[in-house]
């Protein structure tokens, strides 16, 4: 929650809403998942940087996928 509340937006890179979107998902909460990983999409389809030694084409393949299975189950 604290992660989500925060603002400014030279904090928050890709790899941040990559991993809200996993601890959401661990919780079963595909919807803020979702949310979260398509939000990062976004950031690196804008070439925001993913941020702290992530590779943006890996986390991107990463993300995409992971968007595409929780379309697909739901």
């Amino acid at each position: 929650k604290y992660l989500s509340s925060i603002n400014d937006e030279s904090v928050i890179t890709p790899e941040v809403y990559f991993i809200l979107g996993c601890a959401y998902c661990e919780l079963d909460d595909n919807t803020n998942a979702l949310k979260n990983w398509e939000k990062a999409l976004r950031l690196l389809n804008l070439s925001k940087d993913a941020g702290h030694g992530f590779s943006n084409s890996v986390l991107k393949e990463s993300l995409e996928y992971n968007i595409s299975q929780l379309k697909n189950n739901e």
